[in-house]
């Protein structure tokens, strides 16, 4: 079986988001060939652009989806795939890529099209124009085989709006970040350590840590992981840990080895996120059994709850303070129970899990 992937595997430029990731994690991981199927790639960004053209209709972004037109009939024909898996997200760029589909389709009506949302928010994920939501809902409808969501919440919302239910399927995200056991002896300090993954952003959350760290009182340390994507977020920043700098600890973009010790030697991620999908750190963070704060946002409902967990309401200030305070007041010897259990159900989050489904949705017999 041949499946083509089509999806930014290159970012050529822009920041290499949680989709770039997780199919080139896929793809490299040898987990479907070991199936005996060929993986074909198709890469979404055909031209460098700037991070700042980002769901924005102009000249680089019409460029690059005519270049997807011309290019990804051709490759079809070359590579005669029995599968072709579109990963897409939200707003513009899925509305482009329905365009997309739909031409695929057309042109191959035989072949198998898989549809992947890597977003958990109906509302957030179509346009705000009523055409362009009837346009997408038709296509979803009309020319895919599968459409795959990141949770069960975002299915039903989708079957409520006419999709087909039998066309609709969940595959949640995996962590690659395998710990022993032994990740759950935190260190021997009785200091909390807290930590954050992610962009630095307003969107992410990291400013209404900092804001709440300013009412928590005791003994802990905040470790910070991620990049400044423009220079007056930096510059918020610096100003925002101003009276609590001896408690942060800046590590910047970390991966490999330095991301795997930073997690293990954590004991509580916080990820109080506006929007999401189904993030990749919180899956992480159940690998290294780091108990969770995180908001009620996409799937993240889903997969914490009260025993692994607790969830807060976007931009609730006093609720985020109240829950760090709350783990701070516990100590660490009432995090271990809730620390196991993430660890165990990160195997749920395997990508071994992840390309199993993907390969039962592919299949053609």
């Amino acid at each position: 079986m041949k499946i083509l992937i089509v999806a930014p595997f290159d970012s050529k430029g822009r920041y290499s988001g949680g989709i770039s990731s997780i199919v080139n994690t896929l793809c490299d991981s040898g987990k479907l060939q070991e199936k005996n199927v060929k993986v074909l790639k198709f890469n979404t960004c055909q031209i460098s652009r700037s991070n700042a053209t980002e769901a924005r209709l102009n000249f680089q972004n019409l460029k690059n989806t005519f270049l997807i037109f011309i290019k990804l009939p051709r490759t079809i024909i070359a590579e005669e795939p029995d599968t072709i898996y579109f990963h897409t997200s939200l707003g513009m760029a899925l509305l482009k890529d329905c365009m997309i589909i739909r031409n695929v389709k057309k042109q191959f009506p035989n072949v198998k099209i898989v549809v992947h949302i890597h977003f958990a928010d109906y509302v957030k994920i179509m346009p705000s124009k009523e055409v362009f939501r009837h346009f997408i809902l038709l296509v979803l409808e009309k020319y895919t085989d599968k459409i795959v969501f990141l949770s069960e919440k975002t299915k039903e919302e989708f079957i409520k709006n006419g999709i087909d239910r039998d066309k609709a399927t969940v595959i949640y995200n995996f962590s690659t970040m395998s710990f022993d056991e032994d990740c759950l002896r935190k260190s021997g300090t009785n200091v909390l350590k807290y930590l954050f993954v992610g962009t630095l952003s307003h969107r992410k959350g990291i400013f209404d840590i900092l804001s709440a760290l300013n009412y928590v009182h005791g003994d802990y340390e905040f470790h910070i992981c991620g990049d400044f994507l423009k220079a007056e977020t930096k510059a918020a920043y610096l100003k925002a840990i101003s009276g609590i700098e001896e408690k942060i600890f800046y590590h910047g973009f970390v991966k490999g080895e330095e991301k795997k010790h930073i997690f293990s030697d954590c004991d509580i991620l916080l990820l109080p996120s506006y929007a999401e999908g189904l993030p990749v750190a919180i899956l992480e963070g159940y690998s290294a059994g780091c108990a969770i704060i995180a908001s009620n946002v996409g799937a993240i409902p889903e997969i914490v709850k009260m025993q692994n967990g607790i969830i807060v309401k976007p931009g609730d200030i006093n609720g985020l303070a109240f829950a760090i305070q709350e783990y701070l007041d516990a100590g660490r010897h009432s995090l271990s129970k809730q620390q196991y259990t993430n660890y165990i159900e990160s195997f749920r989050y395997s990508i071994d899990a992840f390309a199993d489904s993907v390969f039962d949705i592919c299949y053609r017999e």
